[in-house]
């Protein structure tokens, strides 16, 4: 029985390292959420900064590049503690692969910065070299999500990924908003892309819902009948109504960016909640793993103590429904051993059968948003489609034949058939 209980207090300890590397991965994944937010904010503002030609918007950029830089070095700490040299699995291979490519990309934001200071580079370019960086970096709490061995860490991630993601959707919405007002035109190709992050917040949103505590659900609600949300669907109502061939306002930019920024920083509040709860779950589940490992490693330490060998030992034996074939007698200490051992064995596999079926519930929305970007990749690749045409097509199809999103963009993946144009 010696080496049972070796083996069970082996697989307990390793359920406690692998929550305390989850643990410190949620810790870089808040500080990652804290560089999106100013990294958002700095792509914002250096919009009105390259639009423009007033100088004075010079400090005010000066200082939300400070802001992002300590922010980073802040991430960096904790990138700098990872261990890069050691055999993994194949979910670490993709995330260090994500984390090469972030680290990259920040790299070379400085030279990136000081075009924007010299208004050597175009806006377009500026925001699509900061979208990419963003990119990155959820790409990384998406990787963190979809390799979390805890459900309810797994499910914080995902409400916390999502939630992510519709922000950065908001983000770009301002920086669209900000180009397109600033040259005072507006197209339809504008109108189609605002429309299409704008449904992408909703449904971000919707998911973070599903996965949110209790304290981020109700901020969730709140925000959504906050006066800034109500101001931003006003002032969109304003933009859909022009026309192609109506001049535009150029100082509208600004009132856009400022709304834009209004409900950003509200939105920021959830993701701090969101951010938090993850933190109070890795702590509180770490305390119970330790002392769950303590308690039972006493509880089977009085167990072997105990043991007597028997000449023909019977235990209670279990099939995958859990039914029992063979009940030992209880006249021997060993048997009385061997059956509880047994029954510690039988509920451990029981309790890890349930995380499993947790972790696959949660895993399930990463699953298929991973199918969908494949899938307009491929349409975006095919057709020479932007990625809301791509989007939109994708969508259509579902509604037409009554399938998921997720079920049109699989079979389309394992078709490789691209839509027709002008489908």
């Amino acid at each position: 029985m010696t080496q049972a209980i070796d083996f069970l207090h082996a697989a307990q300890r390793s359920e406690l390292v692998a929550l305390r590397q989850l643990v410190a991965t949620t810790d870089w994944v808040r500080a990652i959420s804290a560089l999106v937010h100013d990294l958002q904010r700095e792509r914002g503002f250096s919009n009105l900064y390259l639009t423009s030609v007033d100088a004075s918007r010079l400090p005010e950029l000066t200082s939300m590049v400070a802001a992002s830089t300590l922010t980073e070095s802040r991430l960096r700490r904790h990138w700098d503690a990872l261990t890069v040299n050691d055999e993994g699995s194949a979910e670490r291979m993709r995330l260090l692969h994500r984390l090469a490519l972030a680290t990259a990309l920040l790299d070379n934001l400085p030279r990136l910065r000081q075009r924007i200071r010299e208004h050597d580079v175009d806006v377009s370019t500026a925001v699509a070299a900061f979208t990419h960086l963003i990119a990155a970096l959820l790409s990384v709490v998406f990787e963190a999500a979809d390799t979390a061995v805890d459900p309810e860490i797994a499910g914080a991630l995902v409400a916390l990924f999502n939630f992510m993601h519709s922000k950065e959707l908001a983000g770009q919405e301002r920086a669209s908003g900000v180009i397109a007002l600033s040259r005072g035109q507006y197209s339809a190709q504008w109108h189609s892309r605002l429309q299409f992050l704008q449904e992408g917040q909703v449904r971000g949103v919707s998911v973070c819902a599903e996965f949110a505590d209790a304290a981020s659900h109700e901020a969730l609600d709140h925000l959504a009948a906050d006066a800034v949300t109500l101001d931003m669907q006003r002032f969109r109502q304003v933009l859909a109504k022009m026309t192609p061939e109506a001049p535009v306002d150029a100082t509208l930019a600004g009132v856009w960016f400022e709304v834009c920024t209004r409900r950003i920083d509200a939105m920021q509040i959830v993701e701090f909640l969101l951010t938090s709860h993850l933190a109070q779950l890795g702590a509180q589940k770490i305390a119970r793993a330790t002392a769950a490992l303590a308690d039972q490693g006493a509880w089977l330490d009085r167990l072997a103590a105990l043991e007597e060998p028997g000449e023909f030992p019977t235990f209670r034996l279990y099939h995958v429904q859990a039914t029992e074939f063979d009940a030992a007698s209880l006249d021997q200490p060993g048997k009385l051993v061997g059956r509880s051992l047994l029954d510690v064995l039988h509920d451990r596999n029981r309790y890890l059968q349930s995380m499993q079926d947790e972790l696959d519930g949660a895993r399930q929305s990463l699953a298929e948003r991973k199918l969908i970007e494949r899938a307009k990749g491929v349409i975006m690749q095919q057709q020479d489609w932007p990625e809301e045409e791509a989007y939109r097509w994708l969508r259509q199809q579902a509604m037409s034949r009554g399938l998921k999103l997720a079920e049109v963009a699989q079979r389309l993946l394992q078709t490789r058939t691209a839509p027709e144009d002008g489908a």
